[in-house]
């Protein structure tokens, strides 16, 4: 019955003549998307047919609320997202889906080639579609690998000397372009399963390499003493089984893993970063909106002493996201902390962290693209985040505040650019800190062809630290570059670049050098 089902599903596809799947419609080479969202103020169609560009094409909206945006696609198998006012959505109408390899999934479209051939051999054509839906759920429901990865080499003014990065003291982080000597890769596997009824379970195991690259053809993995230029860590092994129909269509998780984890690409910082072991629930609706509830623990050593008693971090993390507000919308992190100290002298502390994020599905209305505004409060001993354990009486009196905005605007299809602006202070008077960090810089991207694109990267950093000098440094990079497609995010990416760095002390200095850069 269920391959009658199947077989009478896909013939009314051949016999209506639509060769696409998941809740398009196809017009000779032409593709129609389609999205519900009443509410939203700008929705994107982004896949791996445009690079997944979150801006990749700008869809209408409609009278009755449905946006919709007409593409030519070849003949072939996609995955696609929509960006609903910088929130990547995945389509509620999607026939079939695949995990997107950070807990979400991206919708299958299959469009098959229509030909007068091919009109008198529908046995054929069926076998065909079979074969297809056959594949797409083998995939699913098989091993999947994502990761991502760079390596390259900085020189000296000299080109004789292998260099290291710029970063100005006490910044939390640099600008990376033409500024990253190592090698870094996180290689990611997924055993996934899934069910008819649409539940599904998966386990994730990443895995990291980081190295300093030296050109030789055997980098030998860290030492018992630590004393080594590579490293190999096991970052995230958890398991998931979710979309479970007797239990609400929630999504379970356990394990290791990264979680809310905010990034601004051309520093590599994450503002906003929970990461942790524990486990969670996530997809409770509460009216419009989606709760998220998790249990993340750490340890650590009082004063970083392996021989003294451990230390015992447990946070309860609470998330509310979906809340509309203007052209955007909101999500909302309130996390609440309490440790154990084991020494003798030790005492019970705890701790909280706010945090809130508005994003927008353009870039703040100006142009084409996407923008977010970020706040993060910290108090306590969650002050620097939940994996940075403290004894709780060095961070009593210790506060974090962090206000972060960023975003790419698409200021013509082969002209974008990433800006970011960053205030930080942190406060802590057991160990008489009054500290305040200040960024601002972008990235500028103008691609000459599909192939060639010219980077630009500037940044100026500020750090103003109570009754000490203030220190500051900027940097200029230009990198030619290698791309097999146009979009900011698009990889991989070959690049060569030159880079100029000033310190506010001692002597300015370039440095040169080769990256590539690849994600899938």
């Amino acid at each position: 019955m269920k391959k009658f089902s199947l077989l009478l599903a896909v013939w009314m596809v051949l016999l209506f003549g639509l060769p696409a799947l998941a809740g398009t419609s196809v017009n000779g080479s032409d593709v129609t998307f389609t999205f519900k969202a009443p509410d939203a103020t700008a929705v994107y169609l982004s896949g791996s047919f445009n690079s997944w560009n979150p801006a990749g094409q700008k869809m209408s909206k409609g009278a009755d609320g449905v946006w919709s945006v007409t593409i030519p696609l070849k003949p072939g198998t996609y995955q696609y997202k929509f960006v609903v006012d910088g929130t990547w959505t995945p389509d509620p109408d999607a026939t079939s889906t695949v995990d997107d390899g950070y807990g979400g999934k991206n919708a299958v479209l299959l469009v098959r080639e229509k030909s007068a051939a091919a009109a008198g051999a529908d046995d054929a054509r069926l076998s065909k579609v079979e074969a297809d839906i056959a594949a797409i759920k083998a995939a699913d429901q098989g091993f999947s690998f994502h990761g991502y990865a760079r390596t390259g080499i900085l020189v000296d003014d000299d080109k004789e000397h292998q260099t290291g990065s710029f970063q100005v003291n006490g910044a939390w982080a640099k600008y990376r372009l033409g500024n990253e000597p190592d090698t870094f890769i996180e290689n990611t596997l997924e055993k996934k399963w899934r069910l008819d009824n649409g539940s599904y379970a998966l386990v994730h195991f990443l895995y990291c390499h980081q190295s300093i690259t030296n050109g030789g053809g055997w980098q030998a993995p860290i030492q018992a003493d630590g004393d080594s230029d590579t490293s190999f860590f096991m970052r995230e092994s958890y398991a998931e089984i979710g979309n479970l129909p007797e239990l609400g269509n929630l999504t379970f998780w356990a394990g290791q893993r990264y979680y809310r984890r905010d990034d601004i690409h051309i520093i590599d910082w994450y503002w906003r970063d929970f990461t942790g072991v524990g486990a969670g629930v996530q997809g409770i609706k509460v009216g419009d909106y989606q709760l998220d509830l998790a249990y993340m623990a750490h340890s650590g050593y009082r004063n970083n002493d392996p021989n003294s008693n451990e230390l015992l971090d447990n946070s309860l993390i609470f998330t509310l996201s979906g809340v509309k507000a203007g052209p955007g919308s909101f999500d909302f992190d309130l996390v609440a902390s309490s440790e154990k100290d084991n020494s003798a002298a030790g005492k019970d502390g705890d701790g909280l962290i706010f945090t809130g994020k508005y994003s927008i599905g353009s870039f703040f209305g100006l142009t084409e693209g996407s923008s977010m505004v970020g706040l993060y409060y910290g108090k306590g001993l969650a002050t620097y985040g939940l994996d940075a354990v403290n004894p709780p009486d060095n961070n009593k009196n210790a506060k974090l505040t962090k206000l972060v905005t960023s975003g790419v605007s698409q200021i013509t299809e082969k002209f974008e650019i990433q800006p970011v602006l960053v205030y930080l202070k942190q406060e802590n008077e057991d160990w008489n800190l009054d500290q305040t960090w200040k960024s601002i810089g972008c990235r500028p991207v103008y691609h000459f062809t599909k192939n060639f694109a010219l980077q630009f990267e500037a940044g100026y950093d500020q750090v103003e630290t109570k009754n000490q000098n203030d220190v500051s440094g900027s940097k200029l990079t230009i990198a030619p570059t290698i791309t097999l497609d146009t979009g900011f995010y698009a990889r991989p990416q070959l690049r060569v670049f030159a880079s100029r760095f000033n310190p506010d002390q001692g002597d300015s200095y370039m440095t040169y050098g080769v990256q590539m850069e690849v994600w899938w």
